[in-house]
């Protein structure tokens, strides 16, 4: 049996669900997850509640019981220093493994069977070789006869272009001060950049700007030659609908976001373009953390004008 601890929103779950899976299909084992996190409302200062979404995907979900998350967690509970948590796994099968960084750590792969993963295991390399397994996991495919006439017009204008998914995170990236100096917020500037970096590369189609924050993305992308808002009423359950227009899209101007990281993932277009800013983490500590793959464009995410002009 393999445990993972969800924790974050619906593209941290998706990263921590593929990191267990992987683990769980080396061992040939059940994949449990650990809902305590998620479930708990205990009052957190600057904190984002978050709920279970991966119930967004069709796949079955095993959850792991408090009592064996409880004989999981007192491993680390018992250890916290590293000396006591190794001689508390020594005399025990059960393993804990707690994420201390951001960056890819290869120990992962090789951890045995009953294991509890805590950490958010954001880099493919966690997975790459189940992809197939992933992405059929979370491929996300809606009864379109239900959704409303504007988002089934909105999927076929995206299917038959050479669509762009422009994604905008902003948010608590904005509003909630220990949120923003961890993630920091893509600039105008890395939009216009990113943009033109796609323009130069042939891409031609017209841009789908998907966002948190309708009224930011209205006011500065006024275009409507170039630009077409996918507003909150195309959002869907959990912003399941949007993520799966978002897919539909041929090429991806992504910013620092594990949701629109999933998007360009899972993306099945074969010459797919994929811009992401160069700097991923504005934490100091987390400065040099790159949970992109290497395939993908690097632009600079830096602001370089004083007043910031709408395309």
């Amino acid at each position: 049996m393999i445990i993972v601890r969800l924790m974050g929103g619906l593209g941290n779950q998706m990263f921590q669900y593929a990191a267990g899976l992987r683990l769980a299909h080396r061992h040939q084992t059940e994949l449990k997850l650990d809902l305590s996190f998620l479930m708990d409302r205990s009052p957190r200062e600057n904190f984002a509640y978050r709920d279970f979404d991966l119930v967004v995907f069709s796949f079955p979900t095993s959850r792991g019981s408090p009592e064996e998350v409880r004989q999981f967690r007192c491993l680390r509970e018992s250890g916290s220093r590293n000396f006591l948590r190794r001689i508390a796994n020594k005399l025990t099968r059960r393993h804990y493994y707690f994420e201390h960084h951001l960056a890819f750590d290869p120990s992962v792969l090789e951890l045995p069977d009953e294991t509890y993963l805590e950490g958010y295991f954001q880099n493919e390399s966690y997975f790459s070789d189940i992809e197939q397994i992933v992405r059929q996991r979370f491929r996300l495919a809606p009864d379109e006869s239900k959704l409303p006439a504007a988002t089934r017009r909105l999927a076929n204008e995206i299917r038959t272009d050479d669509a762009v998914c422009l994604h905008v995170r902003r948010a608590d990236y904005v509003t909630n001060p220990v949120v923003n100096g961890y993630h920091g917020v893509c600039s105008l500037d890395y939009y216009k950049r990113g943009l033109a970096k796609l323009r130069s590369l042939g891409v031609s189609g017209r841009v789908f700007v998907f966002s948190d924050d309708d009224n930011w993305c209205r006011e500065n992308f006024r275009d409507a030659c170039q630009f077409e808002i996918v507003g909150n009423e195309h959002a869907g359950p959990r912003a399941s609908t949007h993520l799966w227009l978002m897919t539909l899209c041929r090429h991806f101007l992504i910013p620092n976001s594990s949701f629109s990281w999933w998007a360009a993932w899972l993306s099945d277009s074969p010459r797919k373009v994929v811009v992401r800013p160069s700097q991923w983490m504005q934490a100091r500590e987390s400065i040099d953390v790159d949970i992109c793959p290497p395939r993908w464009i690097k632009i600079s995410n830096e602001s370089t004008e004083f007043k910031q002009n709408a395309f």
